[in-house]
């Protein structure tokens, strides 16, 4: 984005700061429509938060007060991601458990909470280790910004690509967190 420290402050602030209030409405998503929705409208608004991200090209607004202002925005729709992505690695190993216990009257939490915690460690370290540090120095036609500005093209494509990956999730999934109807 070509911009400077305090303006990637405000932009990062702009991102994290309304998570808890965007944690709230993902609950309350959730509530009325299940895991599944909730968690593909997380995934929508992350994509949709980094396409604000991609619109602050420094090749397209020569102004980083407008680059900022778009970064700023893209920060606030993807908050609302951000917070499920903080929620979502414990709602799926206590699902897991629940429905082993249900099935087989056993239930190892910890099992499926050690595998989510490999699973993240293994996607931690492939983003920033493997993609982040091929994809940033690429430079094209001498713009040294490109692979970072290529990065967001990723993000989006996996985000859209998950939001139908979800579809896979067993049926069970479309009850996790749900209010019951009797209540």
């Amino acid at each position: 984005m070509g911009l400077n420290g305090f303006q990637i402050a405000i932009i990062n602030a702009s991102a994290f700061a309304p998570v808890p209030i965007m944690l709230i409405f993902y609950r309350m998503v959730m509530a009325k429509k299940g895991y599944r929705f909730a968690f593909q409208t997380a995934l929508a608004s992350f994509g949709l938060g980094m396409l604000f991200m991609c619109l602050a090209y420094v090749r397209w607004f020569p102004s980083s007060m407008i680059r900022m202002i778009l970064g700023a925005t893209g920060g606030v729709i993807s908050s609302y991601g951000i917070g499920a992505f903080f929620s979502a690695p414990t709602a799926m190993p206590t699902q897991i458990a629940a429905e082993e216990k249900k099935r087989t009257g056993k239930s190892h939490p910890s099992m499926y909470f050690a595998v989510q915690g490999i699973v993240n460690s293994i996607v931690a370290a492939v983003g920033p280790g493997l993609i982040w540090v091929n994809l940033r120095n690429v430079s094209v036609n001498g713009n040294d910004l490109f692979g970072t500005h290529a990065m967001t093209y990723i993000v989006i494509l996996f985000c859209v690509l998950s939001i139908f990956a979800c579809k896979l999730l067993p049926g069970e999934y479309d009850e996790l967190g749900r209010k019951s109807k009797n209540k």
